[in-house]
């Protein structure tokens, strides 16, 4: 078939280059040179200050090198984005294999080498398909940086330069390929290389003198061009080829945003006057500083910010590039605020962990947002007033508002008076403890759903007890990054629960879920514990409580902690659609594409006065939907939403369960 036979005879692999070979040789050691010199820069930045890179689990580190970096699985999730990535992603992929082919062909000292006939037909062919994925994905990149599709894009011109360089690549290759195909395989290639045969009118009427010198120059072009690409690749964008796609996903953490890291011997830091967090670069962890250099600027993550999509002064991607940048320039004593940026960016950050969600190889800006925090709150003088009161409040008053408890005693006894649930005591055991929390239990209008959550549990049969005695969970100290108060809360809670007997805690603010469930545990505090969505949705499906028609067009608002942060987004869904009447309409953004209703972060406490609110855009996006209420699970949403005084309205999916089983 096609003549081969023919294929076996007259494969020519430096056609009218023979006396050239050097140059492959030459380029190939140069390039290989360039390229492990510049990845061994990395490693030494990584390693500064002694630090070593180790992986905690080397199976979970495999498989997400495999799923993210591999098969690109976050890459894939933005339609335009994903194919055009992809093109160019698989055509490399292709090209590397089947030049690796005929690599192994020339060099093979077996007796039969890979390149025979009909299979090197077939490698001819997918070379010529990859060589045109890669073409139309450079030509797409280059149309979505020059129409600036995405806000956050970056548009330079080495990014131009590197897409260029891939499309004049392919070119060249295609023309060699062509002329190849001209001199020796056009009677039995056939098929087998159609851009090759489509392009032999531009030398059928060139003289055997002239296609061998066009032939000559183009091929020391083409080589040239390849082999300086590979070694530019450590000092340009092209490095996250290893960096990120291979490296940064194999040691990343938690594929869930990871909680901030714990300060086991934080007494000790502080007797000895070290520092806290991040105040300069010499002060990251060496995975911090990958997932600096890890950074493509793909503008995802701050696309997806809110903070930067109401106009704050915070850009993931920008922060990464600039802490990137103090590394490259070697200041790695030189204090971050205020020579380096403005501390209003790392204010504005709502930690609702979107960014981390949408990063392709896994970089964990929260967690250096966070630590970064941590070294302004250690510093003091750099922090706003009424930024530091948010934990003199807890400290003293239990509460981060400075609120006298007083007011929450009186709500309290009011609902023991009416039976709804008792004070926990001592030597009792109760199926589960109510962690009310301090949004629901010092703001009047948050209140109902507290009532309504415990009118559910009495109708389910269940004994509900309340804490006389219960503060802050700590969250909002811990997420304007004074730790010590949060490990003083965390430590004060788990003693105080631990003096009652219960089945589990339930609670519906999932920002004391969050930490009682999660960074408990990094102080080895073990809290049973579950937000009321999984409790209700479990009640339904046991028939405990059976709920009745309620006619009402909704959507819901996934709040970032319920969400993002411990991935339940089926339970509050199954509930509504066990409701009978009720209508969801689901926003464009939901689910892991949520947008935050602007209080996590601790700005439910503090107020970034640049740019709109957050919650604004927020209750813009769900009137888009048509819905006549915003159902929310989280009273932290509750709160910034009902602030907004829309006509929308605000209910807490409670009031909507505790309406359908008509327990009033």
């Amino acid at each position: 078939m096609f003549g081969v036979s023919l294929v076996n005879e007259q494969i020519q692999h430096f056609l009218y280059v023979q006396d050239l070979k050097m140059i492959v040789y030459i380029g190939m050691v140069l390039s290989q040179l360039s390229l492990f010199y510049g990845i061994n820069k990395f490693f030494k930045h990584w390693t500064y200050n002694g630090q070593k890179i180790s992986v905690k689990d080397f199976k979970t580190g495999l498989k997400n090198a495999l799923k993210f970096g591999l098969l690109q699985r976050r890459v894939i999730n933005h339609r335009f984005a994903g194919l055009m990535h992809s093109l160019i992603y698989v055509s490399m992929i292709g090209l590397f294999i089947t030049t690796a082919f005929r690599a192994l062909d020339y060099y093979s000292i077996l007796p039969l080498t890979p390149l025979r006939g009909q299979f090197y037909l077939w490698v001819k062919f997918f070379a010529n398909i990859f060589g045109v994925l890669a073409i139309i994905g450079s030509a797409m990149a280059l149309y979505r940086r020059a129409t600036k599709s995405r806000k956050e894009l970056p548009n330079n011109y080495v990014d131009t330069l590197i897409l260029l360089d891939i499309i004049i690549i392919m070119v060249v290759g295609f023309l060699l390929d062509s002329i190849s195909t001209y001199t020796y395989r056009l009677d039995w290639i056939g098929f087998y290389d159609p851009v090759g045969t489509s392009l032999i009118f531009l030398f059928n009427k060139l003289d055997p003198a002239t296609l061998t010198t066009l032939y000559r120059g183009l091929w020391v072009f083409h080589m040239m061009q390849v082999f300086i690409t590979i070694a530019v690749l450590p000092y340009t964008k092209l490095s996250h080829i290893v960096i990120g796609s291979f490296l940064n996903t194999f040691y990343a953490r938690e594929i869930n945003p990871s909680h901030p890291k714990p300060v086991p011997d934080i007494l000790d830091i502080l007797d000895q006057g070290k520092t806290l967090g991040i105040q300069k670069i010499s002060e990251t962890d060496w995975k911090q500083r990958m997932d600096y250099d890890s950074c493509v600027q793909c503008g995802r993550c701050s696309n997806a910010c809110p903070a930067n999509v109401s106009g704050k002064p915070l850009s993931p991607m920008d922060l990464m590039i600039n802490l990137r940048e103090i590394g490259d320039n070697k200041k790695y004593d030189l204090p971050i605020w205020p020579e380096i940026m403005k501390t209003e960016s790392a204010w504005s950050c709502v930690l609702c962990a979107a960014c981390v969600k949408e990063c392709p190889f896994l970089i964990d800006q929260a967690e250096t947002i966070m630590e970064l925090r941590r070294g302004l709150f250690f510093e003091e003088t750099t922090v706003e007033r009424n930024i530091k009161q948010i934990s003199a409040n807890i400290s003293s008053k239990g509460n981060p508002y400075g609120f006298s408890i007083n007011d929450k005693k009186t709500w309290l006894i009011e609902l023991t008076k009416t039976g709804l649930c008792e004070y926990a005591q001592q030597g009792k055991e109760y199926d589960y403890l109510y962690w009310i929390g301090c949004v629901t239990s010092y703001e009047p209008a948050i209140r109902k759903s507290a009532e309504s959550l415990l009118k559910i549990m009495k109708k389910s049969g269940l004994r509900v007890a309340v804490l006389s005695d219960e503060k802050c969970c700590g969250d909002p100290a811990r997420r304007i990054g004074d730790e010590l108060t949060f490990t003083e809360a965390s430590q004060n809670n788990y003693e105080a629960l631990q003096r009652y007997k219960y089945k589990k805690l339930i609670t519906n603010c999932p920002h004391c879920y969050n930490s009682l469930k999660n960074e408990y545990k990094q102080y080895d505090y073990n809290i049973p514990i579950e937000h009321y969505v999984e409790t209700i949705d479990q009640l339904i499906n046991e028939s405990k409580i059976i709920p009745k028609k309620v006619d009402l067009k909704v959507t819901y608002h996934d709040s970032c902690y319920l969400g993002r942060w411990n991935s339940v987004y089926d339970s509050p869904r199954k509930i509504l659609s066990k409701i009978s009447g009720i209508e969801l309409i689901e926003m464009e953004k939901n689910r892991e594409k949520s947008f935050c209703c602007g209080g996590g972060g601790g700005q439910l406490f503090y107020e970034v006065s640049e740019g709109e609110r957050i919650s604004k855009l927020r209750i813009e996006q769900a009137q888009k939907t048509s819905a006549e209420t915003v159902v929310v699970s989280c009273p932290y949403c509750n709160s910034m939403f009902k602030g907004e005084n829309t006509q929308t309205q605000v209910m807490d999916l409670l009031e909507i369960i505790e309406k359908s089983i008509s327990t009033d």
